[in-house]
């Protein structure tokens, strides 16, 4: 938990999985990501290569990522 810059959390209220995220920044840049989950195996690994995945990526990068996968998998279940 420490030396982490920002912390995230969120759950799913359907399934019940939870998780923390934690990344650290140099300046803009992703240095290191690391995650804490109450949640399955698909969860988890989700988690894990979205980790490994964004190291390295600059904050704007991680913004449209967020926004194209928030988009393409939640509008299906849009009403």
């Amino acid at each position: 938990k420490d030396g982490f810059d920002i912390e995230i959390k969120g759950s799913n209220l359907v399934c019940g999985d939870s998780m923390a995220v934690r990344l650290k920044f140099d300046r803009d840049t992703v240095t290191d990501v690391c995650f804490e989950s109450d949640g399955c195996v698909i969860s988890r690994a989700a988690a894990s290569l979205c980790s490994e995945y964004i190291k390295g990526k600059v904050r704007d990068e991680i913004i449209a990522i967020t926004r194209i996968v928030s988009q393409e998998f939640l509008k299906p279940l849009a009403l």
